[in-house]
């Protein structure tokens, strides 16, 4: 486990959390750059994530707890792509909300079937993931997973959209509001329901089972 009870100066440095599952609980306070390369389930508990520059998945998952919404979301802040940068592992949004607040950071999703956001039982927060940056799940011989499965959650992108990988879109709404992006999707069922109040130039055909509103 992580518990910072005390105070904890991260400078430049890199905290790697390994080992089977455990709490973490950073107290007030944030890490620089965190890395979860583990053989279990790393589940925020008490006080919200603060990352300031990259959160990086190489293994496990990390399971971002129950009720963090609002101003009590968690936060990455990095400025360089990808500020969430997901290689292998799952990190898992149930009832929490994810704030990705840099425009030049990001989400990447690794071509990996075993690199994955899930986002399967998240229904409260809007949106429920907030990435201001570039948004890409990628594919290879494998592919990166957006999982939605049964879930009616949110994400809002202020970048561009690229999804190669598998994203099962269950009920979920995908809000795009940056100006003079890009859509890039490849597969069926592209989106559930998609509202656009930026700018976007969709890059192929788009697939969408529910609503498109712009």
């Amino acid at each position: 486990a992580w518990t910072n009870n005390g105070t904890f100066t991260p400078a430049n440095g890199t905290v790697t959390l390994n080992g089977g599952s455990a709490n973490v609980n950073n107290g007030s306070g944030s890490f620089n750059n965190l890395t979860i390369d583990s053989t279990g389930t790393k589940t925020i508990i008490t006080n919200r994530l603060d990352v300031n520059v990259r959160l990086t998945m190489t293994a496990g998952t990390l399971d971002l707890g129950s009720g963090f919404v609002g101003g009590s979301a968690h936060t990455v802040d990095g400025t360089v792509f990808p500020s969430v940068d997901i290689n292998i592992g799952t990190l898992k949004l149930s009832t929490s909300e994810l704030k990705v607040t840099s425009a030049t950071g990001g989400v990447d999703i690794a071509a990996s079937s075993s690199a994955k956001i899930d986002m399967t039982a998240n229904s409260t927060a809007d949106p429920d993931l907030d990435v201001e940056g570039n948004f890409i799940v990628n594919t290879g011989a494998q592919s990166g997973i957006l999982d939605m499965t049964g879930s009616s959650a949110s994400i809002d992108v202020a970048g561009s959209w690229t999804c190669n990988g598998t994203f099962n879109i269950g009920s979920s709404t995908v809000t795009l509001s940056g100006a003079t992006k890009n859509i890039t999707t490849s597969g069926s069922s592209n989106f559930k329901n998609l509202r656009i109040i930026g700018t976007y130039t969709a890059q192929n055909a788009l697939d969408i089972d529910g609503n498109m509103t712009i």
